[in-house]
């Protein structure tokens, strides 16, 4: 209960300085109700209003400056990540391309350029020749009558065992 007095204390002073404020107001009119104004105070009251706005303004500029940067930064990030699956897809459509005409797999071509995945399917082409295909029947290319079993074991031994 004490603080409820203490409250309405409080709000009872608020009230009084409210009314004698009001009470100096109207001593202060003339006894029409206005109050004319000098073009000193008019002005003073016209330039706080405008550097009110303007401090508003400036801070609303900021932020969209802020945002604008930012959303710059984004969009750089994003013309990169374009930028890079565009060069993939034109990777994988030279792939595409020299695969179809050389009949090596995908997987076994390395390079940027078309040129340099021909040659790439060139070297894998000349290094199977070399070592000689195996057929359907179990004998190599070369005529060799050695089956898988031993074409892979040679291969292993090529190249795995130095």
């Amino acid at each position: 209960m004490e603080e409820g007095t203490a409250t309405q204390a409080v709000d009872a002073a608020k009230v009084q300085q409210t009314a004698d404020a009001a009470g100096n107001n109207a001593q202060s009119l003339p006894a029409g109700g206005s109050r004319t104004y000098t073009e000193q105070e008019l002005d003073q009251r016209i330039k706080a209003r405008i550097d009110k706005q303007n401090a508003k303004h400036a801070a609303e500029m900021e932020g969209i400056r802020s945002e604008l940067e930012q959303l710059k930064a984004e969009k750089a990030k994003s013309d990169g990540l374009v930028e890079e699956l565009r060069k993939r897809a034109d990777r994988d459509a030279m792939v595409a391309k020299v695969t179809a005409a050389t009949g090596i797999d995908a997987g076994a071509l390395a390079g940027d350029t078309e040129e340099e995945l021909m040659a790439a399917a060139e070297r894998v082409r000349a290094s199977v020749h070399q070592r000689g295909r195996v057929s359907n029947t179990g004998a190599s290319a070369s005529g060799n009558p050695r089956g898988p079993k031993d074409e892979f074991a040679s291969f292993m031994a090529q190249n795995f065992n130095h």
